[in-house]
């Protein structure tokens, strides 16, 4: 849980006492009366929120959070928890629980629908990047995952132009690179793609993916 300032230490600090004791549905309790006597306070919101979600409950979770949205620039850290979260679920699947420090894995009996909960989630997360972004358009983690995300989903065009953005405001950082050549391969522009795997390896000689990449191109190309 992250930390608080100090006018919110005695709630922060109650809560933790209550769940290093195991007492996790008291902690939710005493967090939500808390909240209720102030809903509009952020802090108290995404902590309810984070102690939900250690609970094993993320839809739970994500409703506390958006009911706290607001349209003001306060709403950033609880875009950011939706968003990170449903970048999780479109990672993981739904066989994947979290819950109390504990992780269960269970075999899939449907691919179709895992598919389909990871495509419906990695757009939940994209939309919710998005609504981030537009609060602090130039952090690196937002543009990251939002280049990821639209790759994961197939908007490789979309992708191109968040890569590029990112390379633009940090030209030293490789995986904006890696990441615009990657959206480039997938729709099958080759020579442009090996273009900036090599700026990729000109910024970290270390990126094995981009070494890889690079000599698949050059074998097409009759270049042993």
């Amino acid at each position: 849980l992250p930390a608080f300032s100090a006018d919110r230490d005695s709630v922060r600090e109650r809560a933790l006492s209550l769940l290093r004791h195991g007492e996790v549905k008291r902690a939710i309790q005493f967090v939500h009366t808390e909240l209720g006597k102030n809903p509009k306070k952020v802090p108290l919101r995404m902590l309810l929120g984070q102690i939900v979600d250690f609970d094993g409950k993320p839809e739970a979770a994500i409703r506390i959070w958006k009911e706290g949205v607001s349209g003001q620039a306060a709403d950033f850290p609880l875009l950011m928890s939706i968003a990170e979260r449903r970048r999780m679920q479109s990672e993981e699947g739904p066989t994947v629980e979290h819950k109390r420090g504990s992780v269960t894995y269970n075999p899939s009996k449907d691919e179709a629908a895992e598919k389909a909960f990871k495509e419906r989630n990695a757009k939940r997360a994209l939309d919710h990047y998005g609504k981030a972004r537009a609060l602090r358009p130039k952090a690196p983690e937002i543009i990251a995952h939002m280049g990821q995300l639209q790759h994961a989903t197939g908007q490789f065009k979309d992708a191109i132009m968040t890569w590029s953005e990112g390379a633009a405001a940090f030209p030293k950082e490789d995986e904006f690179q890696l990441g615009w050549a990657k959206a480039l391969g997938a729709l099958k522009r080759p020579s442009e793609a090996a273009e900036h795997y090599q700026a990729t390896l000109a910024l970290n000689s270390r990126r094995t993916e981009a070494h890889e990449a690079l000599a698949d191109y050059y074998e097409t190309q009759s270049m042993p």
